[in-house]
């Protein structure tokens, strides 16, 4: 029953254990669910992950410094916001954003949650730059408009038709 609820959340969950206090390295994992899988797009299954170092199933972690931030996290034992976690990406787990927090939950086990926010930011930068745009295309059709006003003025001022009370002011 708890496998199911575990599996069936939407965020994604990696239970780790620090083997060695001393090697942020050590950590292996646990438990993960298929969110995390999900999320993550790593090329690996659950089950290659169980029982393993992270930094054997994904070598890139080593030259993140997310291990010794996560080794320092439970050292200290107050859970952590995170926020927004850039990995740049390798062989096995590719480029992405994530939103994660960080919970202890022993002396020597931490749980990442986290959430792939890729996606999001990819459609917050389109439509920053599709207001930027917008804004820009407003600003000129307004100096059109108020250029057209002036012209109107200035074509009646010289027919002598300056008793148009919308147009003067």
């Amino acid at each position: 029953m708890y496998r199911d609820i575990f599996d069936g959340l939407h965020v994604g969950i990696t239970v780790w254990r620090l083997e060695n206090p001393e090697d942020p390295t050590s950590f292996t994992t646990l438990a993960m669910n298929r969110a995390a899988l999900e999320a993550t797009r790593m090329t690996l299954t659950i089950e290659q992950m169980i029982g393993k170092r992270l930094v054997d199933m994904i070598p890139g972690l080593r030259a993140t410094g997310f291990l010794e931030q996560y080794a320092d996290i439970l050292k200290r034992g107050e859970n952590k916001d995170l926020g927004e976690v850039h990995y740049p990406g390798d062989a096995v787990l590719p480029e992405a954003t994530f939103y994660s927090q960080i919970h202890v939950l022993s002396k020597d086990s931490i749980f990442l949650e986290f959430t792939n926010i890729a996606e999001k930011k990819t459609m917050e930068e389109k439509l920053k730059t599709s207001v930027d745009e917008l804004t820009r295309m407003n600003v000129l059709m307004m100096d059109r408009e108020l250029k057209m006003v002036e012209l109107k003025k200035e074509n009646q001022l010289l027919k002598g038709e300056n008793d148009i009370p919308a147009l003067q002011g």
